[in-house]
């Protein structure tokens, strides 16, 4: 994968980088120049005009930030409680199939998805931890479309659930189906590349 995932395309970063410093080593240079005075409406205006810029910059090295007693975090991972994926489980009729079976049918798309979340939940909480790995693709990702993929046929099975944000996490099923299918399971091909 080259990029990581909820980052803007490198492209963007790039002129990112090099927009706000050079517009306002513009203004330093007009202001420093003997012929021209720079009026504060004049930093006004081109601050506006590379905020954005400025706000892909702080997207990309801020990942917390705190204003008074909140604070906000910028991640591209997460971890939840097991009693708030079992509140957002689907109420499905399990139809009764064998683990197997559905794994192997499973699209490969499916299996990365389902592998990522096995892996990292494993690593990070265990299996019978409190706590959930979750984690999410942006839209802005070249592998979005794969991990969307991915994710309705396991919301489809009910093995995940997914939060207002985007988010995946393993439902009890998933934990479970996860310990039915181990033997297939590893850590090749998975996303791991979170830089927090």
């Amino acid at each position: 994968m080259n990029q990581k995932p909820d980052t803007p395309p490198a492209w963007l970063t790039l002129v990112s980088h090099f927009v706000p410093p050079v517009t306002f080593g513009f203004l330093a240079y007009l202001e420093l120049a003997p012929c021209h005075t720079v009026r504060w409406e004049t930093i006004l205006i081109f601050t506006l005009a590379t905020s954005p810029f400025i706000l892909i910059l702080l997207s990309i090295y801020v990942k917390k930030l705190k204003i008074g007693n909140n604070e906000i975090e910028t991640a591209s991972k997460s971890e939840a409680s097991k009693e708030y994926i079992k509140s957002k489980e689907l109420k499905k009729e399990d139809q009764p199939v064998d683990s197997n079976t559905l794994y192997d049918q499973f699209a490969w798309q499916t299996k990365k998805v389902f592998k990522t979340l096995w892996f990292q939940q494993k690593k990070l909480f265990g299996l019978d931890g409190d706590k959930r790995f979750g984690f999410t693709i942006g839209p802005y990702v070249p592998d979005h479309k794969e991990f969307r993929y991915g994710v309705f046929e396991l919301l489809n099975h009910g093995l995940i659930i997914q939060d207002e944000n985007g988010m995946i996490y393993l439902t009890s099923k998933g934990i479970d189906f996860s310990r039915s299918v181990e033997s297939k399971l590893d850590n090749q091909g998975i996303w791991n590349d979170w830089d927090n």
